[in-house]
Order: C-alpha cells, then sequence, then structure tokens
C-alpha cells in the first residue's frame, strides 16, 4: 500500500492550527491507515481506497474534516483561462484533460507534487496504463497546445537526455522508454502534447520533453492527464489541481477542443465555441442516501442527524431532504466514493465505530462445516494416501498459461495475472516447470476453486511425471478416489493425446477427465518427461 512521507511541521501549517502528534496519532488511523513513523517525520501508509490522501495536503484537508475544525465539503474556485487544448483523434490513448494551476513553487511543494504524481500512476493509473501526468513550466509553453497522434521518428529532447532522440529510439533505449514501451505496443503513431512552436511538452505515457520540465522557481504549472478511461483522467485531475489549491494554488480551467478539421485550427479565435470542454470539473457528485438503508446497516437508533454529522466529518456535504432521507454532495477528488454502501461506511467512520453499542444477535445461530468441505477432506486424505503432495496455486493467472477458453477475463490486470482461472491442470504444471531439476516421479494435487460458465465451482486437480507416466496410471488413480461408482468415457480434449483422454462419467453425470499431456503441452512447459493429469468436480460421487 502507497506510504505517504512529510514533515510533522509541514502538516500542522496546512492545517492551520498546531494539534498534538498523540492526537493525531490517535485519530489518524481511523480514515484507514497505519502509521510506521511519527516523529519529525512522519510515514503513513493509506489504504488504497482513498487516494485523495496520497499525499500531505490531502491528509490534512481530511483531517480537518474529520477533527471537526471544518468539516463539510471543500470547495475549490476555479476561473477559466484563455488556454486552449487541441484534441486530434488519437487511438491508442484517446481522452485527456488540461488545468493551469498559479502557485510559486518551493522544494517541499514539488516533492510533494511529484510524489503525489508517482503514487496515482501506480495505483489508480495501473502504473500508467490507464492515466499519466505530465507537470510543466507554463512559462515555457507557446499556447495553444495540442495533442495530436505523430509518426514514430517524430524526434525531441526527453527528460534525461542531452540530444534530440526519435519516439521509435526513446522506446528502445531511454530508461522511462523501455519501462512503458509496452503500453503503446501495436499503435502506427503515438501520442504527443506540443505547443503552438511544436515544442514537446509531454511523450505520454513514457516521458516529458526537457523544454518545460519544473523547477523550483516555476510560478505556473500546466498539467495534462491522459489515457484510456475517460473518469479516471478526470478523478485524477481532481485530485492533483485540489492538492495544489491546498497550498494556495489558483485553479485555472483550460478549454479542451476536439479538433477534426486536420487542415488548420478549426477553432481559431473561438474559444465560447459551444464545443468545448472545460477541465479540470470540480463539480460534486449528488447523491440520495435513503436513510432507512443506512440505519439497517449501522443501528436501528442512529439518526438522521448523527448520519449528517457523519458525512460531514468525512469532508463530503449532507443535508436533510423532505422525503426523510440525506442529499450528499461528493467531492470530485473522493474517487472512493462508488455507491450509496461507500456513504454508509463513511458514517460509521465519521460518526465514530467506538460510539456504536455493541450487541448480540437477537437469534442465536450455530455455524458447522459446509458438505463440500468435508468432501474436500475425503479427497485431499486420498490424494495423500496415495503418494501425492498438495501444493496451493494462485486464483489469478496468465492467460498465456491457459489451455482453453475457460475462466473468465479481467479486464484492466495487474501485471500479467489477467484471467480468473477456468482449469488448475495449467497451473500444476508450473510448479512442475519450476521444480523441473528435481529427480522425478513427482506427484502434486490441488482442490480450490475455478470459474466454470460464470460460477465458482471447487475441483480437485493431480499431476504426476516421470519417464513411465500412463494412461492406464490416471485411470488407476481415478478408480482408487471413486471405486465402482463411475465410467470412462472417450474425450478429445485440448492439451491431452488423442485416444489416451478419458471424461469421468459418475451418475450420467460428467465430473471430470484425466488423460496423457500432449508432448507439445509438456514441451510447452519444459517438461522433459510425459506427464498425466486428472481434473474432477469435487462433490456427491465423492461418497
Amino acid at each position: 500500500m502507497p506510504v505517504v512521507s512529510f514533515e510533522y511541521d509541514d502538516l500542522i501549517t496546512l492545517l492551520g492550527r498546531r494539534v498534538p502528534k498523540t492526537k493525531i496519532a490517535e485519530r489518524l488511523p481511523m480514515l484507514g491507515c497505519s502509521i510506521e513513523q511519527a516523529n519529525a517525520q512522519w510515514d503513513v501508509e493509506f489504504f488504497p481506497d482513498r487516494v485523495d490522501c496520497f499525499s500531505v495536503e490531502g491528509v490534512a484537508r481530511a483531517l480537518r474534516s474529520f477533527l471537526g475544525y471544518a468539516p463539510g465539503l471543500r470547495r475549490y474556485p476555479v476561473k477559466r483561462s484563455d488556454v486552449r487544448l487541441i484534441v486530434e483523434p488519437v487511438d491508442i490513448r484517446p481522452y485527456v484533460a488540461g488545468a493551469l494551476v498559479h502557485l510559486p513553487l518551493n522544494d517541499v511543494i514539488v516533492r510533494s507534487i511529484i510524489d503525489l504524481q508517482e503514487k496515482l500512476h501506480q495505483t489508480i493509473g495501473r502504473n500508467r496504463k490507464k492515466m499519466a501526468i505530465g507537470l510543466h513550466d507554463f512559462n515555457a509553453v507557446a499556447p495553444p497546445i495540442t495533442y495530436k497522434p505523430v509518426d514514430p521518428g517524430y524526434r525531441f529532447v526527453p527528460l534525461g537526455a542531452d540530444r534530440e532522440m526519435s519516439l521509435r529510439k526513446i522506446l528502445k533505449r531511454h530508461e522511462k522508454g523501455i519501462a512503458y514501451a509496452p503500453l503503446l505496443e501495436g499503435a502506427a503513431r503515438y501520442p504527443l502534447l506540443v505547443d503552438a512552436k511544436e515544442e514537446v511538452l509531454s511523450f505520454p505515457p513514457v516521458i516529458n520533453g526537457t523544454l518545460t520540465r519544473i523547477i523550483p522557481q516555476t510560478k505556473e504549472l500546466f498539467i495534462d492527464v491522459t489515457g484510456t478511461d475517460d473518469g479516471v483522467v478526470a478523478r485524477t485531475m481532481a485530485i492533483l489541481v485540489s492538492a495544489l489549491a491546498e497550498r494556495g494554488g489558483d485553479i485555472k480551467a483550460v478549454g479542451v477542443y476536439e479538433n477534426k478539421d486536420k487542415k488548420g485550427d478549426k477553432y481559431k479565435n473561438k474559444s465560447k465555441s459551444k464545443g468545448v470542454k472545460w477541465t479540470p470539473n470540480l463539480e460534486p457528485t449528488p447523491y440520495k442516501l435513503e436513510a432507512r438503508y443506512a440505519q439497517s446497516l449501522l443501528s436501528p437508533t442512529l439518526s438522521r442527524e448523527q448520519m449528517i454529522e457523519g458525512l460531514q466529518r468525512m469532508g463530503l456535504s449532507a443535508v436533510p431532504s423532505p422525503d426523510g432521507d440525506i442529499d450528499v454532495l461528493v467531492p470530485a477528488y473522493r474517487a472512493d466514493v462508488l455507491h450509496p454502501i461507500d456513504l454508509v461506511e463513511d458514517i460509521a467512520i465519521g460518526y465514530g465505530y467506538e460510539r456504536f453499542t455493541p450487541c448480540l444477535p437477537r437469534e442465536p445461530t450455530w455455524g458447522r462445516e459446509l458438505e463440500v468441505e468435508d468432501q474436500c477432506t475425503e479427497c485431499r486424505e486420498a490424494m495423500i494416501g496415495l503418494g501425492f503432495q498438495e501444493v496451493v496455486t494462485p486464483t489469478l493467472v496468465d492467460p498465456s498459461l491457459q489451455t482453453d477458453e475457460t475462466g473468465v477475463e479481467i479486464l484492466n490486470p495487474i501485471a500479467s495475472y489477467g484471467r480468473v482461472r477456468g482449469s488448475i491442470i495449467p497451473s500444476l504444471l508450473g510448479v512442475l516447470r519450476a521444480n523441473r531439476d528435481q529427480p522425478t516421479p513427482q506427484a502434486i494435487f490441488e482442490i480450490g476453486d475455478v470459474v466454470y460458465r460464470g460460477r465458482n465451482v471447487r475441483k480437485m486437480a493431480a499431476a504426476r511425471i516421470h519417464s513411465k507416466a500412463s494412461f492406464t496410471e490416471a485411470k488407476s488413480i481415478v478408480q482408487s478416489l471413486l471405486g465402482d461408482g463411475w465410467d470412462p468415457k472417450e474425450s478429445k480434449r485440448v492439451g491431452f493425446i488423442d485416444g489416451r483422454c478419458a471424461s469421468i462419467v459418475a451418475g450420467k453425470k460428467e465430473v471430470g477427465y484425466f488423460g496423457e499431456l500432449h508432448p507439445r503441452m509438456i514441451t510447452g512447459f519444459e517438461l522433459g518427461q510425459p506427464v498425466i493429469a486428472i481434473e474432477m468436480t469435487v462433490g456427491d460421487h465423492w461418497k
């Protein structure tokens, strides 16, 4: 989880009053964090959902409300500038937002905003895949600014270099280019932000140009946020500019224009065009929270006034509505509020968990082990008795390791774990590959969940590798597990040898399969000996 580091004196300056360290140390963890160090410098580890607290400015704002010094919605005025951001169609990263912030910088502010930038990249930006941020000294920029696709041969001087490089060469030789080149893989043209003089501000999501690098003497920032998700781009911009506003920054909106006329600037001298989109947009999001819904989850004795108090202490606007519910306004930088249940959680935090009176359930209940767990235990003991060793592998897997189309694909995955597995066998083969330098035979099994046709299914899978592994051996293992209550049926499956694979039919229902793996499967996992594999549903057929 992200660790936010800041000086205690800097926090106190932002809070606007002297608050004892003991009080902050007692109350701050209630906002969803753990304090690792609390001396002159504080190191605070925040939960990933509170991205608005990934900087000392956000921490100070949250504490100001939570401690009751300034409860309710914090509003930041946004004035419209005459700066235009012209957007040409960029297929690979189509969304962009811009903003100006007038604020004399110093070393403390520069370190804070750059640290916030990197934490946002790593979290809601999914390591720049969904969103990337550019910070620029606006004094070096000649507006209007254009966001456009360019050929890979386009040249400029990137940060960290002392000579011009083509975009293609940046991706191959520059440290940042090598790190983020996969995000632009397959693109015929690359996104670029340039000013009226064709000077490069940014090559998102990779690197900025040297011309607009920020320094402690910078007095006006131009911020760009580009990405693949319009909502993430907008929320990121709101978090950045509101953090700078906490430092006294003056926010100015930038007019974003869609330019479909590639022969020229269609919007020249038309800053009042109806097609303009002004960014940043810091307007709060309205919610209606049903009082009874919150009471049913927290306490039936919790009054509407107490719920409003809790919401205001979390930095939200909350007022009673005529119908007995609560009208709530959520600030643009609170990216964690997506559903009324998030407002209920804020009520509990703001009101104070310690103020709720614990009570026992009105009706007694007794827990017992689920039937499927009894079946898993029976299966586990049988497999251990047959000489297999149990392993546990991740439920999320690399899609390239799946041998068929089973499982569920994850949108915007972190790293390579892009699928919820639909089969355990590939994971077992991965374990065998990691231990291929160990002597054989090796016999392993796993009992765990897979996703099949949109639902969780408990499976048992086993694999055995040695020089004489055969279909007959696999069949004898199944026979030992199930006794006489099953029948084999010839089957063809991806990854198995035709004629040496069979389905397991129990009670006229197919519950699994077994057989010899195909040589291509074996060599694909870098295994040098024959492998047999079994996979079946855990269920009543174990009895």
